[in-house]
């Protein structure tokens, strides 16, 4: 298990009988391992928690229970630990980035499945007509830009891109790529402070290239998250938010490719379309898709 980005490991829980094997390894990107066996005074045993044995390895075993990790943060890094359980159905997992007072934190279940099978990964189908290939900017600071005035050549010219590629189904996940901010959102608590800056709120402009055999105006799909300017051969042609809360107290903020749409006057010959996709927090990403392709 592979985590990234700033995570407390704090918790093993579960709601079944859980053995948690002999050790727990943590490892950091910067070459640091640190192993916590069962019995380790790293754990905080919290309800129906006791050192056990189960195949000849010394385990923690939970009943309804949890085994916190004390005193350690990992940023990037890997999680090796090994679960057993002799239930056929049910959920058990390991909690990050747990608040002080565990009401809030980040669950990955592990789901149990009787036979026994191979895990394989079944991606969606990448729809037809998705923009897939895009060059990504360095992250900025959002309020310190112009976010509605187009990028110079030169501008452009000095960005050091990075060569991305739209995951099915046509999503661009820009976490990958590069740390997601956490400013306090004001109007998250306030929905009349939504039009208020937002400190520490980030940038990455993404760019791609458009061919066109002929002048021609296309209907382009699109969704994003949180905010998106769109450049088409250095003019702005639309200005989108979409942050959680933002266009109503209870807006999720969901990103689909039909959220929104707009049309693109393509002129013959090469294009160069550019989106300026700005985050607060959470999902950082935009998905592009033309109604049809351009001819």
């Amino acid at each position: 298990m592979t985590t990234t980005g700033r995570s407390a490991m704090r918790r093993v829980c579960s709601g079944l009988l859980l053995c948690l094997a002999a050790s727990m390894a943590l490892s950091q990107t910067a070459g640091t391992l640190l192993s916590i066996p069962a019995d380790s005074p790293h754990w905080d045993r919290q309800g129906k928690v006791q050192t056990s044995e189960f195949q000849g390895r010394a385990c923690l075993s939970l009943d309804g229970g949890a085994a916190v990790v004390k005193d350690f943060d990992m940023r990037d890094g890997i999680v090796d630990v090994d679960v057993a359980t002799p239930a056929v159905r049910g959920f058990f997992g390991i909690q990050f980035r747990v608040a002080n007072d565990g009401a809030d934190a980040e669950w990955v279940y592990l789901r149990q499945t009787t036979p026994d099978a191979p895990w394989q990964r079944h991606p969606p189908a990448m729809p037809e007509g998705t923009l897939t290939r895009w060059s990504l900017s360095p992250a900025y600071d959002a309020l310190a830009r112009n976010l509605e005035r187009p990028l110079t050549r030169a501008e452009l010219g000095a960005i050091r891109w990075d060569e991305v590629q739209a995951e099915p189904p046509g999503f661009v996940v820009i976490n990958r790529y590069r740390d997601s901010p956490h400013p306090n959102v004001s109007f998250q608590g306030d929905f009349s402070k939504r039009l208020e800056p937002q400190p520490g709120m980030k940038v990455v402009y993404a760019r791609t290239r458009v061919d066109a055999r002929r002048d021609q105006v296309k209907k382009l799909y699109i969704g994003y998250s949180d905010d998106v300017s769109v450049f088409l051969n250095g003019k702005i042609l639309y200005r989108g938010r979409s942050a959680q809360g933002f266009r109503d107290p209870g807006f999720l903020g969901i990103v689909n490719a039909e959220n929104d749409a707009l049309y693109l006057p393509l002129k013959k010959g090469r294009n160069e379309l550019v989106l300026a996709v700005s985050e607060l927090g959470g999902g950082w990403g935009f998905v592009c898709r033309w109604a049809d392709q351009p001819e």
